[in-house]
């Protein structure tokens, strides 16, 4: 592999680390000063432009909505009230976080998607906070995992682990397609719908996008590494 591609691909994996774990950041944890300053960091910048080439409404308007957060006090207790709202209650949520809740039985939690999650986990040696107390299948763990998965692969890629990083890939490749696609547009739609501001409803539909995204860029590495090896 030539060092231009080589620096690109390595450049790729970095970005989607970063982009799982500001997810994980968002939808996982109460919001704090470094979310209303997201339009600061040159991390996020990065990623906006990085996806905005191939899903551009979703990234354009997260763009907009961040560039217009306040970076006072208020604006950060604002969005901790909106994260109550959507992830804690009281009540029954309007946009509920968990992909079984979303497939099987709809509105149930702990079926057997959620077993699936488990058996993902275990397969790269995961294993969530609060394992077997909170259901495995809340978007903000598969974002841990996600994270930790894409760190995976950027170790492999830059220690020269072929065989790991192909598996590493294959295993995201599979998770986005098995566990997020397949009910995180549905999200979406009803944090959309919830009584909040734009900031949760524009990064769940730029978190689809993102997932999108993704499954090509896992794609594009999976090519360029048989192109690699088919020159060697």
């Amino acid at each position: 592999m030539g060092q231009s591609v080589s620096e690109g691909v390595e450049s790729l994996l970095a970005a989607r680390g970063y982009g799982y774990r500001l997810l994980h950041r968002v939808f996982g944890a109460d919001p704090a000063p470094d979310l209303v300053s997201l339009a600061e960091d040159p991390a996020f910048l990065n990623l906006l432009a990085l996806c905005s080439e191939s899903e551009g409404d979703a990234f354009a308007r997260l763009g907009a909505v961040v560039s217009g957060l306040g970076t006072d006090d208020d604006a950060v207790a604002a969005l901790k009230s909106e994260h109550t709202v959507l992830f804690v209650g009281p009540g029954k949520l309007a946009a509920p976080p968990w992909e079984s809740m979303y497939v099987g039985q709809e509105g149930r939690l702990f079926q057997e998607s959620t077993l699936a999650v488990r058996y993902a986990y275990a397969e790269f040696g995961f294993r969530p906070v609060e394992y077997k107390k909170v259901a495995d299948d809340h978007l903000a763990l598969m974002m841990d995992f996600m994270a930790r998965m894409a760190a995976k692969s950027l170790d492999a890629f830059t220690c020269g682990n072929r065989d790991e990083l192909g598996r590493t890939l294959a295993g995201q490749r599979s998770f986005i397609d098995e566990h997020l696609l397949n009910w995180v547009p549905r999200y979406a739609e009803d944090v959309a719908g919830a009584r909040v501001s734009a900031f949760y409803e524009s990064f769940a539909n730029a978190a689809v996008g993102f997932f999108r995204i993704d499954r090509e860029v896992i794609g594009e590495v999976q090519e360029a590494l048989a192109l690699s090896d088919g020159a060697a």
